[in-house]
């Protein structure tokens, strides 16, 4: 059995108070550096992650060039899942 598939997250931060980004290179910097930060409180922040991951079996893939060769693009119907 072969199969293909993808890892991935998306996480939202969502502070309740605007986040400096003066040298820092990334948000999770940033909510580091006001999370340390001595000359204020540091904000709240509610920290939203997705997770995704899909897998296929390869085996099943459909060779589809042959028909994204001219346009309008038909797509042969045991591609789709049925009732989609």
């Amino acid at each position: 059995m072969v199969l293909c598939g993808d890892v991935a997250q998306c996480v939202i931060y969502l502070p309740t108070a605007s986040l400096s980004a003066v040298g820092t290179q990334s948000i999770e910097e940033a909510v580091a550096q006001c999370q340390h930060s001595k000359t204020t409180a540091p904000p709240e922040v509610l920290v939203v992650t997705f997770p995704l991951m899909t897998f296929r079996s390869a085996a099943q893939k459909k060779g589809l060039y042959q028909y994204m060769s001219q346009l309008p693009m038909k797509l042969p119907e045991n591609v789709w899942t049925k009732g989609e």
